[in-house]
Order: structure tokens, then C-alpha cells, then sequence
């Protein structure tokens, strides 16, 4: 089966295109080059996905099986990639977030690929809402376009730990904190997340792949288990074989601490993550086979600590969190 990737080397797309390679599918990456170690061994072709003479020229003449876009990020982007694989590819999958979904503390019920899309404290979420609307529109148009799309929570790979936030450099800044006793920024609100391992994808997406009881449809692709945030980072704590000092501060209050803290927590992670998965999981039932929390984190902590390419101190960052730890101190208890 050939398999075009828009993207390949994010969180989520680097673990998908290398595991689809390694088990036989002809993968095809198109990207900008510029991580392009991680993926030598495959056919790649080094282009902005905006460049529409260059991918045309590529794209004549060639049928894919499935086109999996995980750059497109708003309407125009859509309109373009529609454009491009209309006519080139018998199935396209378009990467969407579980961010677009109305988030309401005094509503405890599922989340289902059904409910409510706001979030006022996200532009990526609006600009996501204003993609997936385009691309249905596009389908109701064009019966004969073939699409599904995947709204993805938090997932993370063995390059990146599953963070409140971190530096500009990745998330090493907070196995740094840890490991030197530096304390660390928790939310005081118990928050019940979830966090897929990005190599777990596969399972759920290979079973959509020309699947006409995929076309049309949205899936939430989200992992099984839930934890708090401080359980998470125990978890990191206890991998690290160190004792945590967290200092509790309400998602309000960070806000007003910095500013980019409303989309990122407020409209994200200080949500709890009620997403309901059950629709995936009757297309694709080895979905429910995710790998242990605790154990993914071990292969992400060991990469980080034994790789010093990742040893990269974001100063800025880390001053910022060793001023709120300062400011709020002892100010709220867990």
C-alpha cells in the first residue's frame, strides 16, 4: 500500500511514518528538510507544502492509497490540500485536535466526536474548527473525495515527555528541575488528562486506511487511561528515582502570570479529558492495547537523559518558573 505523509517528523507523524515503514508500506514523505536525519531511509521529497508549482509537478502521475496530512492547518490550507490530492490519492486523512471541543467543568459527560467545538481561548482550535468544516463541505461537494479526520489529544514520542509546558528546546527543562531539586509549577485543580505514546497511532489508524466505514468520519484518537497531572509527574519523579516539590497554583492565576498560559492551559490542559474513544475502537480493537504509561515514559526519560542533544537549558523558561514557585509558595496547598 503506498502512503503519502504531508509533514513526518512531529511528535505524532515521525512515529507513524517510521513504524509504517518498518512494517512493509511504501511510504512517501513530503517536508521542508529540515529533520530530515530522522527519516533518511525514505523516499522524501523536499518541498514546503505551500509551494504549489513544486507539488503539483510531484504529484503527476502518481496515486496514493492514502494521503495523511499532518500540516494543514486551516481553511485555506484544506482548500489547497484538496486541490493538490483530489485526483491523486483514494483516501485523505487530515490530523485535527481534541482542543476544538467546548470544555465544561459542570458537564461530566463523555465527549464524543458529536459534541460541542468552541474554545475561546485557542486560535489553533478555531482555525482546526474552521478546517474540519471546509473539508466536510468539500466531501458533501465531491462524494468521490474520500476523507476521514482524527481529532487527537496529547500524545507524545521518545523526543518529548508529556508536559504542563516547557522551554523553547523540548521538555528536558523539566527532567533538569527534577534531577537538580528545583521545584515544579502544578496546577492546583485535579485535572484528569490522558496521554497517548505516539508509536500506540498505528494501532488505531492502519484499520482506516481505505476503509469506506472511515470515509466521512471523525474519530477521537485519545489513550484508554486517565491520571492527574501529579500523578504524571510522579511518574517522571519515580522513573528519576527523585522526590518532587510542586508548587500549587490555580490555572487562573497562571494565566495572569503570562499570557500564552490561556490557550495552552486554560484552553487545554487544565481541561479534564473526558474524550470517548469507543467509536475508534469498533474500526480498529488492537487500539486498546496502548502501551503502560509508565512504561513509555522510561523510553522517553532514558532517551533524554542519555542523548545530550537534548540538553539544551531554556534560561528564560526556567527562570519564569523558578519566579512563580517563588511568588506562590506555600501561597496554595495541593
Amino acid at each position: 500500500m503506498k502512503v503519502l505523509i504531508i509533514g513526518g517528523s512531529g511528535r505524532i507523524s515521525l512515529s507513524v511514518t517510521k513504524t509504517l515503514y518498518n512494517i512493509g508500506f511504501e511510504v512517501t514523505v513530503i517536508n521542508r528538510g529540515n529533520n530530515n536525519q530522522l527519516i533518511r531511509n525514505l523516499n522524501t521529497y523536499i518541498s514546503d507544502i505551500k509551494d504549489e508549482k513544486r507539488i503539483n509537478s510531484f504529484l503527476k502521475d502518481k496515486l496514493y492509497d492514502v494521503v495523511i496530512d499532518f500540516v494543514s492547518y486551516d481553511a485555506e490550507d484544506i482548500k489547497r490540500s484538496y486541490s493538490y490530492f483530489k485526483n491523486h490519492t483514494n483516501h485523505y486523512i487530515f490530523i485535527s485536535s481534541v482542543v476544538v471541543y467546548k470544555h465544561e467543568k459542570e458537564n461530566e459527560k463523555l465527549i464524543t466526536e458529536e459534541s460541542i467545538r468552541e474554545n475561546p481561548y485557542s486560535l489553533y482550535a478555531d482555525n482546526k474548527i474552521l478546517a474540519e468544516d471546509t473539508l466536510v463541505k468539500i466531501g458533501q461537494e465531491d462524494v468521490n473525495f474520500h476523507y476521514s479526520i482524527l481529532r487527537f489529544g496529547q500524545t507524545f514520542d521518545e523526543r518529548n515527555l508529556p508536559t504542563l509546558f516547557h522551554g523553547k528546546n523540548g521538555t528536558y527543562d523539566i527532567i533538569y528541575r527534577i534531577m537538580n531539586g528545583k521545584p515544579l509549577v502544578m496546577l492546583k485543580e485535579k485535572v484528569s488528562w490522558r496521554v497517548l505514546f505516539a508509536s500506540d497511532v498505528c494501532l488505531a489508524i492502519i484499520p482506516l486506511f481505505n476503509n469506506p466505514k472511515s470515509y466521512g468520519k471523525i474519530f477521537n484518537i485519545v489513550s484508554k487511561e486517565t491520571y492527574t497531572w501529579e500523578e504524571i509527574y510522579n511518574i517522571f519523579g519515580s522513573i528519576l528515582n527523585k522526590k518532587i516539590n510542586f508548587v500549587y497554583v490555580p490555572c487562573d492565576v497562571l494565566c495572569s502570570e503570562n499570557k500564552e498560559y490561556l490557550s495552552l492551559i486554560k484552553g487545554d490542559k487544565a481541561n479534564d479529558a473526558n474524550y470517548d474513544f469507543s467509536k475508534i475502537i469498533k474500526i480498529s480493537p488492537n487500539f486498546i492495547h496502548q502501551t503502560k504509561l509508565e512504561s513509555a515514559l522510561k523510553k522517553t526519560i532514558y532517551n533524554l537523559v542519555n542523548n545530550f542533544e537534548y540538553h539544551q537549558i531554556d534560561i528564560q523558561f526556567n527562570e519564569e518558573q523558578d519566579s512563580i514557585c517563588k511568588k506562590y509558595k506555600n501561597v496554595y496547598k495541593s
